[in-house]
C-alpha cells in the first residue's frame, strides 16, 4: 500500500491510499498544524497582522 502525503505553503493538498485510521492520525495532525498557525499569528506584532479589505491600519499616519 502507499501514501503520499502533501504540504505545500499551510495549504494542504493530500491523497492517502491506506486505512482510514491513518486518514484520521494525518487529519488530527493538520489540526494541530492550522492551530499553531493561528496561534503564531496572533503573537505577530499588530501591525504585521494580515488586515481585513478596508481595515488596514492607521499606524503608519500618527
Amino acid at each position: 500500500m502507499k501514501a503520499t502525503y502533501y504540504l505545500v505553503c499551510g495549504r494542504t493538498a493530500l491523497a492517502i491510499y491506506r486505512s482510514q485510521a491513518d486518514g484520521e492520525r494525518l487529519a488530527r495532525l493538520l489540526h494541530q498544524e492550522a492551530m499553531g498557525m493561528r496561534m503564531a499569528s496572533r503573537m505577530l506584532p499588530e501591525d504585521a497582522r494580515p488586515k481585513a479589505p478596508g481595515k488596514e491600519s492607521l499606524a503608519p499616519y500618527r
